[in-house]
C-alpha cells in the first residue's frame, strides 16, 4: 500500500471548501458539508495519518465485470486518481479509484473495497478470477 501524507490531505479538502463556497446550490453545500465532516474525522482519529492506496497513478489495474449469466470479461485500467466521498446511509468514507478505460479514457469510480474480488492489481489474478472464480451474480 501506498500512503498519502494526511497533512497534505486536509490541506486538498481545505482548498476544495473554499472552491466550493463560492458558489451557492443544495449541491455546493452538501460537497462542502461532505468535506468538513472527512476532515473532522481526520482530525478526530489520532490513529488515521494515511489513506492506503494500493497502487499508483499511472498503474494499470485489471476490473472484472460479469453479465447476469456469470460470463465474465477483464476490462484493464489505467489509475487517474483516488476520489473520497461520504456514504450517504452510514455516513463513513469511502475510497475509490478513479480509474480511465483506454483507448478513449472513459473515466470510472471503482471502491477500493473491491480490490482481490472484482479488481485486480495484475491480469493473471483477474484471469483467475474470471476463468476460475465462484462467478458473481447480479
Amino acid at each position: 500500500m501506498r500512503p498519502i501524507d494526511a497533512d497534505a490531505l486536509k490541506e486538498w479538502f481545505l482548498a476544495q471548501i473554499d472552491h466550493y463556497k463560492k458558489y451557492s446550490g443544495d449541491n455546493c453545500n452538501a460537497m462542502v458539508s461532505a468535506y468538513e465532516a472527512v476532515l473532522e474525522r481526520i482530525d478526530n482519529e489520532p490513529t488515521m495519518d494515511a489513506v492506503p492506496i494500493p497502487c499508483k497513478i499511472g498503474d494499470t489495474v485489471y476490473h472484472c465485470r460479469f453479465d447476469k449469466d456469470g460470463y465474465g470479461w477483464i476490462t484493464p485500467c489505467v489509475v487517474a486518481g483516488i476520489h473520497i466521498s461520504l456514504n450517504r446511509k452510514t455516513g463513513e468514507p469511502e475510497n475509490y479509484l478513479v480509474a480511465r478505460i483506454p483507448p478513449c479514457m472513459l473515466s470510472t469510480h471503482i471502491p477500493m473495497k473491491e480490490l482481490g474480488v472484482r479488481l485486480f492489481l495484475s491480469r493473471e489474478e483477474a484471469e483467475r478470477e474470471v476463468w476460475h472464480g465462484e462467478r458473481i451474480q447480479y
